[in-house]
């Protein structure tokens, strides 16, 4: 082969804008912050506007919404809170402020209405933000004199 034909072959390659998935996944960034992207088909999305509109309502805004499932098995309507975040555009992806370390945390994205009513299009895995601080596992491969344990406490933030 001709190192022109490769590079022509190489130039033709382009990565997929989507995989025709229906999904939502979710990543721990650290205690306060999950991360969660998303591909949502275009089927998927009509087949709620029309059970919206069978509902007799018209379909709002786009949202991710987030639920605190600490200690809890989610089934969609059991979580401690929630809150949503609207999307604007062409979104696929969003950084999530949670402000609560070492809890569970599950999103949906969904179509809420005119009504106030949330129409889930996909929900996310499950994940646990790590606690705030130093980790309380001792290991005596790695024990500290007590005054250094607690001078890298307070540089810990």
């Amino acid at each position: 082969m001709t190192p022109g034909l490769m590079a022509k072959e190489r130039k033709q390659f382009r990565f997929p804008p989507g995989y025709g998935d229906n999904k939502i996944v979710l990543l721990v960034r650290d205690p306060w912050w999950v991360f969660s992207y998303w591909e949502i088909r275009r089927d998927k999305e009509d087949e709620a506007i029309s059970r919206i509109e069978s509902a007799g309502e018209r379909a709002g805004k786009s949202v991710v919404r987030v639920y605190d499932v600490t200690d809890v098995n989610f089934n969609g309507k059991n979580a401690h809170t929630y809150f949503d975040i609207d999307l604007k555009g062409l979104a696929n992806n969003w950084y999530i402020n949670v402000n609560m370390p070492d809890r569970a945390w599950v999103v949906e994205i969904g179509i809420l209405s005119d009504k106030g009513n949330f129409y889930a299009l996909a929900r996310s895995n499950m994940v646990k933000t790590p606690r705030f601080g130093m980790s309380d596992q001792l290991d005596a491969e790695w024990m500290m004199p007590e005054e250094e344990y607690w001078k890298m406490f307070g540089l810990s933030g």
